[in-house]
């Protein structure tokens, strides 16, 4: 049997790419997202290189499946496939449309404007509504949605229920299961994030910084957690928080200097630095990033430090040894590991079970190794005066 796999932006690319890992019983075969009739023609003239039928998406989605060694079969001139694969629906070729087609979910949905209600009209073509309109073609036998959530605003838009399936969960999904606790910081929880850079769309990162003093109004700290950090333990969040409470530092963190494993950052600023720093700061590091305007500044701000180890005498570095955060497929199927090891038994698993479940299985550690230690501060090292090259490491150097 033979299985085709129809490819996007390059998330959607290595989503492909793995899932094709799990079902060896196929031929696999990859293509770049293509469209036929009409819409091929304009393809050709590079008049649709700014979305994923060429330009960038189509360079990045071809170098790394030629990097992966797969076979290629561009805009399935080798079928028919028993099985087809794809990430997009907004156009469906008409010569997939007689095998057996799987639409598979890849990240977050735009949000419904004007124009997602005017592609509910007939004949109106779906892609002008972006991936709002993400599996209203109905022209596919099942649809793989990412959550419980999904699948309830898939039947909402109008997706039939019996088509779809749930795939696992989210690393948003679980949050609910760490209300039940008793740290008391609570009800103060903000999650933000976006595909802008994943679709090549413009954003004003260093402009964050004015976001963050604008959400933080009338409140007496900002606290800081990267979205990248799935495994964090609350019982971290709440040292760094308490440490807030019990001084009139500026700044209070756990990761400058460094010491706890990558995947723990909690950073919290007294609002008056915030709003210095949003008065002030010019690199766009620093307002993109927000606190490295403080802590580049010691003799300007108080600043704290929550170790992982307050009572060693030499401070080590969890983030150079242990690499719990996420940002490559690697630390996405670390990261899958643990959670299936050891959320059954205890949603809320921290710091202390995650070492001991890599003391008795270290072959985990193995899993995404080879990016220990890399972090944003290496584009920055010729900015950044309290942080050297011994505190991250470089892509180039990694061992393949």
């Amino acid at each position: 049997m033979k299985a085709l796999f129809i490819c996007g932006s390059l998330n959607q690319t290595r989503m492909m790419y793995q899932i094709s890992l799990h079902l060896p019983q196929f031929h696999a075969n990859f293509t770049p997202y293509f469209c036929d009739g009409p819409g091929r023609l304009v393809q050709r003239t590079g008049a649709l290189d700014f979305t994923v039928l060429g330009g960038e998406f189509h360079r990045q989605t071809a170098k790394f499946l030629t990097e992966c060694g797969v076979n290629f079969d561009f805009e399935d001139v080798n079928g028919p496939y028993d099985l087809v694969l794809t990430c997009i629906d907004l156009i469906v070729p008409k010569r997939i449309r007689n095998s057996r087609l799987v639409l598979v979910q890849e990240g977050m949905t735009d949000p419904e404007t004007p124009a997602y209600h005017l592609v509910r009209a007939p004949r109106l073509p779906r892609w002008l509504a972006q991936t709002s309109a993400k599996g209203l073609s109905n022209a596919y036998d099942l649809f793989r949605v990412a959550s419980e959530g999904y699948r309830s605003l898939f039947e909402r838009k109008g997706v039939r229920p019996e088509k779809i399936r749930v795939t696992g969960i989210p690393t948003f999904d679980h949050c609910a299961a760490y209300l039940d606790n008793d740290v008391p910081h609570r009800d103060h929880v903000l999650v933000a994030t976006s595909d802008m850079r994943e679709t090549f769309k413009f954003e004003n990162r260093p402009k964050f910084i004015e976001k963050a003093r604008r959400i933080a109004a009338g409140a007496e700290a900002d606290a800081k957690i990267p979205s990248d950090c799935p495994l964090i333990d609350p019982d971290v969040i709440d040292q760094v928080l308490d440490r807030v409470m019990q001084s009139d530092c500026d700044y209070v963190s756990n990761l400058h200097l460094a010491s706890w494993p990558d995947g723990n950052d909690v950073e919290v600023m007294r609002l008056d630095a915030l709003e210095t720093a949003w008065r002030e700061a010019m690199l766009p590091m620093e307002r993109e990033h927000t606190p490295p305007y403080l802590w580049e500044r010691p003799e300007r701000f108080k600043l704290a430090n929550v170790r992982w180890d307050e009572e060693a005498a030499v401070t080590r570095d969890g983030s150079l040894s242990h690499r719990w955060t996420l940002d490559y497929a690697e630390d996405c199927a670390f990261i899958r590991q643990v959670f299936e090891t050891l959320y059954p038994e205890n949603p809320v698993f921290g710091v202390e079970d995650i070492l001991d479940l890599l003391a008795s299985r270290p072959q985990l550690a193995d899993i995404n190794e080879r990016y220990l230690g890399v972090n944003w501060y290496r584009h920055h090292l010729h900015q950044l005066k309290t942080v050297d090259s011994r505190d991250t490491a470089h892509l180039s150097s990694l061992k393949v």
